[in-house]
């Protein structure tokens, strides 16, 4: 597995003729930023309704236990034949993980900080004339 960018997005919907705005995240396997943010913006971007939250955070994270199994489920560890991991799902499921999961001990030591004190990497990207800034939070 590659590594995988947990990317924060804005996502426009109308209900009953309001418009409201909802964030979420998108999650890209790529070699690096630069070519999951060009896969986003070729893939799913779309003016007015899906882009980008400049503001937020984006968590890219590696671990040698993280598979995608057959129904697209983040797990922990080789595929078997009930499509969990040889742990189980990984944590980015939602679930407990096994106790010496290498992306929990990163989280949580990342939770006790503030936003002005994590370890942010600043990566600025040039695209149509105008600088852009995104915070990376390394989770390995």
């Amino acid at each position: 597995m590659e590594t995988i960018f947990q990317i924060p997005v804005i996502r426009r919907k109308k209900k009953e003729g309001v418009y409201f705005e909802k964030k979420g995240v998108i999650w890209i396997e790529e070699k690096n930023f630069e070519t999951a943010l060009e896969v986003f913006k070729k893939e799913f971007e779309t003016p007015n309704l899906l882009w980008l939250d400049e503001d937020g955070i984006v968590f890219e994270i590696r671990c040698e236990h993280l598979h995608l199994n057959s129904r697209g489920k983040f797990i922990c560890g080789p595929q078997m034949e009930d499509g969990k991991g040889l742990f189980g799902y990984c944590i980015l499921e939602g679930v407990e993980s096994h106790r010496d999961c290498p992306v929990k001990k990163r989280i949580s030591q990342v939770r006790k900080l503030k936003r002005e004190e994590l370890p942010l990497e600043k990566i600025k990207i040039k695209e149509n004339g105008k600088e852009r800034i995104f915070n990376i939070l390394k989770l390995y």
